[in-house]
């Protein structure tokens, strides 16, 4: 989307998939839809959006999405497929869960829209990478004290 143009309607029906959508720890997963689950998980997985940008900062509309489960998904925001993961390419899922965790980044966290700059999303990411520095740092002494540990069985 460019400046002065009208909201992406892929990206609002992203945005509407995901937000109104509890996410209480009580929540029967396997009553809800495939939908309702994928707005769920959105919401409570731990991902990490990367918008790409051209040389001067501003988003060009694709995104990187480093999931929970380690593997990065590109989203490709204006494009009917949107998500290069298998629930996208196997399932004909229109708004995934990275799809949507884009949407509420850019709702909500200040993740830029096509068009717009990086701007302070910037210390959003630079907060990410000192979280994750911190759980490496934590996770490199845990495996530490269970080498020691094994060593000692040994």
């Amino acid at each position: 989307m460019g400046k002065g143009e009208g909201p992406n309607p892929t990206m609002t029906e992203a945005t509407d998939a995901t937000l109104d959508v509890r996410t209480d720890d009580e929540i029967e997963m396997d009553a809800l839809t495939a939908d309702e689950r994928r707005a769920v998980r959105a919401r409570s997985e731990s991902m990490v959006v990367i918008p790409q940008t051209d040389p001067d900062g501003i988003c060009i509309g694709m995104y990187d999405v480093h999931s929970e489960s380690g593997e990065r998904y590109t989203i490709i925001l204006d494009h009917d497929s949107g998500c290069d993961c298998p629930d996208t390419e196997y399932n004909g899922a229109e708004n995934c869960k990275h799809r949507r965790r884009v949407a509420m980044q850019i709702n909500e966290s200040g993740c830029p829209a096509p068009g717009q700059p990086l701007g302070d999303y910037q210390d959003t990411l630079k907060a990410v990478r000192t979280r994750l520095e911190d759980e490496r740092e934590a996770l490199t002494d845990e495996l530490e004290t269970v080498d020691g540990l094994l060593d000692g069985l040994e």
